[in-house]
């Protein structure tokens, strides 16, 4: 629901940890279809799962996947 909820412009960023494949992958093409941008926490696809951050935006992307590498060192 959240993701949908990003997809429309309602949340800006989700960011979201121990995802298995099948909770995220059908997620990815809807968020990148409105525009977004879903990634792991260091910029990876995330077709995989695990440390998942999405954005509906580009640039908030990158400043979060930056603000995520420096929480986690």
């Amino acid at each position: 629901y959240t993701y949908c909820l990003l997809a429309a412009g309602h949340v800006d960023v989700i960011v979201e940890a121990g995802l298995k494949p099948w909770d995220v992958q059908a997620l990815i093409p809807i968020i990148e279809n409105a525009g977004g941008i879903v990634t792991t926490w260091d910029g990876k696809p995330a077709m995989e799962g695990g440390q998942v951050v999405a954005c509906g935006d580009a640039s908030l992307h990158a400043a979060v996947c930056e603000v995520l590498a420096a929480a986690t060192c």
